[in-house]
């Protein structure tokens, strides 16, 4: 019984081991794709309204984030109702996983969607970095 037992924990901690390993080497390859500064012809516009544009752009993740701090509420809750930070981040920047994370925060408003919303990129922006770094 003993033995048996033993192969089992063996069996599942080497299952564990391989999960993580490929987790991580997904996630990599998810970094590398997502955390690149794109042509200016890619870059996230922000605007107020249609054909009211203002002068932010974001050419990375790290450049949305700050535009989601200088931008003005009235131009995030423009993006926001028309899920073009969601398809910015999936068909630009390859993350689905933050795309449909952002996609989640569409029934927020004001100050809180905009924290909301720099949260969540810094924190995929801060799992992307350190998954290049562990590399």
């Amino acid at each position: 019984m003993k033995k048996r037992t033993k192969k089992v924990k063996r069996k599942r901690k080497k299952a564990k081991k391989r999960t993580k390993r490929k987790g991580g080497k997904i996630l990599v390859n998810i970094a590398k794709r997502t955390l690149i500064t794109l042509p200016n012809e890619k870059s996230f516009k922000f605007y107020v309204d249609i054909n009211r544009p203002t002068s932010i752009m974001a050419n990375s993740l790290q450049s949305f984030i700050d535009g989601l701090k200088r931008v003005e509420l009235s131009s995030i809750r423009f993006h926001m109702s028309r899920g073009d930070f969601s398809k910015w981040v999936s068909n630009s920047l390859n993350d689905k996983f933050l795309a449909k994370n952002l996609l989640s925060l569409k029934k927020l408003n004001g100050e809180v969607l905009r924290k909301s919303l720099i949260h969540r990129v810094e924190n995929r922006y801060n799992t992307l970095k350190k998954a290049l770094e562990k590399k």
